[in-house]
């Protein structure tokens, strides 16, 4: 009986659909025929794989809003953008404790890995300064695409901690 009502529910309750779907890839030159005769097809085609999130891959999905050339604040972001980059190579081979990449992409996207067609624009990394003895933590808009960091971290351990502060302590889209 429960194996009945499960088939009903995974099987025959999504069939119509699923035969619809195939039906019109059917009309792409057999697609559909292809797909289900070819288990490796329908993995490369359908399946739910992605490629390995890596520092160079992360860099190649923003674009920095900086600062006019020769000024304090572009000084400020370019230190900010040293530590960010040792950041990420950190994370990259596992050195920061309970964070990986796909964390910070998470935070910044709400996406654990990069989409099969990528996404509707590149990431834009701004900056911010910290206002008088407050840290505002760095924050992100994952509708828009934006991350904020402060100008002026020095010290790449310093902004670690403080990057890792703000991702393990959000309370946002954990995936755990």
């Amino acid at each position: 009986m429960v194996e009945s009502l499960l088939k009903q529910y995974f099987v025959y309750g999504v069939h119509a659909e699923i035969s619809q779907f195939f039906q019109g890839l059917n009309s792409i030159g057999n697609l559909g025929d292809m797909i289900t005769g070819n288990k490796m097809l329908f993995c490369l085609i359908l399946g739910n794989q992605h490629q390995r999130l890596t520092k160079a891959l992360f860099m190649s999905l923003y674009e920095l809003h900086r600062s006019e050339v020769g000024s304090n604040k572009r000084e400020r972001e370019d230190s900010t953008i040293y530590c960010f980059e040792v950041f990420l190579q950190d994370l990259e081979e596992g050195e920061v404790a309970g964070l990986t990449l796909e964390d910070l992409l998470v935070f910044i996207t709400a996406a654990d890995c990069v989409p099969p067609l990528g996404f509707h624009k590149l990431i834009t990394i701004d900056f911010y300064d910290f206002e008088g003895s407050i840290r505002r933590r760095p924050y992100a808009s994952t509708c828009g695409l934006y991350f904020f960091l402060p100008r002026g971290f020095e010290n790449p351990s310093d902004f670690s901690n403080f990057v890792k502060e703000a991702l393990l302590e959000c309370k946002g889209f954990g995936k755990g």
